[in-house]
């Protein structure tokens, strides 16, 4: 793999990001998981499942019924929740 300050290029010549030194972040705006409950492509995506869909209302959203959450001590930074989620409200920072 060569790498590139905000890069890299893989064996197959693709271009990405390079992520192992970000972390997920979630755009609660952009998240509709409060409105449906139902299931979350980041979180089924996510390898370690460190990022997962709680039950239940937050101190942020006190009439949710379910939230997501991550935890980043089982984050390996990967970005796969960044890639899976549908509505972009995942991104790595």
């Amino acid at each position: 793999m060569l790498t590139y300050p905000h890069g890299y290029i893989d064996g197959q010549g693709r271009e990405g990001e390079l992520m192992r030194f970000k972390l997920p972040w979630i755009d609660m705006v952009k998240c509709d998981i409060a409105e449906h409950c139902g299931q979350c492509g980041a979180a089924e995506s996510c390898p370690t499942g460190a990022f997962h869909v709680l039950q239940g209302p937050s101190d942020f959203e006190p009439d949710a019924p379910c939230r997501t959450a991550i935890d980043f001590e089982l984050c390996k930074q990967c970005g796969d929740c960044a890639h899976a989620c549908e509505r972009g409200a995942v991104k790595m920072v």
